[in-house]
């Protein structure tokens, strides 16, 4: 059985001001996404909206900085730590995750004894907040990215 280490649902961050009062808002609007996002799909099916893709999630934050999209659809873990910073207040209202739509990584292998391992590897590693850390690392890692995009757009 594959092992599960990352848990996720599409959210939207938008202005806090004016910012989006339900999904359905996002109707016939370009919302910015990181390249290949795995949202584009039901952004596009299932409300209508316009993905316009970024290279990376930092530059699909600094997209909704320059008012180049009505809000950021990503991963729920990841929005509600950046919607927390300083230099995203104004950027804070989250539209509730996605939950029918919520993905996982995991890892698996045909090889039972390696399958084994990874599992109990991985369960430790969630007991002693190794994965709660490694997501940490990511949503800072991401977070530092868009703010140095963010300070060379005011430095120029």
């Amino acid at each position: 059985k594959a092992a599960i280490y990352y848990r996720a649902a599409p959210a939207a961050l938008s202005a806090t001001e004016g910012g989006l009062g339900a999904w359905s808002d996002l109707q016939g609007q370009l919302v910015c996404v990181s390249r290949d996002s795995p949202h584009s799909e039901i952004l596009r099916t299932r409300f209508a909206a316009r993905p316009h893709e970024y290279p990376s999630t930092a530059h699909a934050l600094i997209g909704l900085k320059l008012g180049e999209c009505r809000a950021v659809v990503d991963d729920d873990v990841l929005l509600k730590e950046i919607a927390t910073l300083p230099e995203w207040q104004l950027y804070r209202h989250l539209l509730p995750a996605l939950t029918d739509a919520k993905r996982h990584l995991s890892l698996a292998t045909d090889d039972s004894d390696l399958q084994q391992q990874i599992n109990t590897s991985l369960t430790q590693w969630e007991a002693d907040g190794q994965l709660a850390e490694l997501t940490r690392q990511w949503v800072d890692e991401v977070a530092f990215q868009a703010y140095v995009l963010a300070d060379t757009l005011d430095c120029h």
